[in-house]
């Protein structure tokens, strides 16, 4: 498997492609935030997928009772989450969202990952 980055701090996200279809996982920086409260904010588990889409917080290695994914679907990107703490289900749809920088966001979401040590300062 290969990796591709253009650039120091690129969104883990972005920066990753992968040649086969499994999933790639490492511990990163996360943030998510739904509806103005914040939820994940430090080192998690970031799980890359090969069309780009990924999930924050669900890895083995995550303690975090909250996740969420971003999914790729026809060049938009879709997030959901696990709204209920410790449920394994990211049911709750946040919407269709963009990229900004090292997160994906809308009027109600913020989901971010970052390679550690690369998460912006001013962030």
């Amino acid at each position: 498997m290969g990796k591709s980055v253009r650039g120091a701090g690129f969104v883990l996200a972005a920066a990753v492609c992968v040649a086969s279809h499994a999933a790639q996982a490492a511990q990163g920086e996360c943030y998510l935030s739904v509806d103005s409260r914040i939820y994940l904010n430090g080192r998690c588990d970031v799980i890359l997928r090969a069309d780009r889409s990924f999930s924050i917080g669900a890895g083995e290695h995550s303690r975090s009772p909250f996740f969420a994914y971003v999914n790729m679907e026809d060049g938009k990107a879709y997030a959901s989450w696990n709204r209920v703490p410790n449920s394994n289900h990211a049911d709750a749809s946040l919407g269709t969202v963009v990229r900004h920088g090292g997160c994906w966001v809308n009027s109600r979401a913020k989901v971010c990952a970052w390679r550690r040590g690369t998460r912006p300062k001013t962030f």
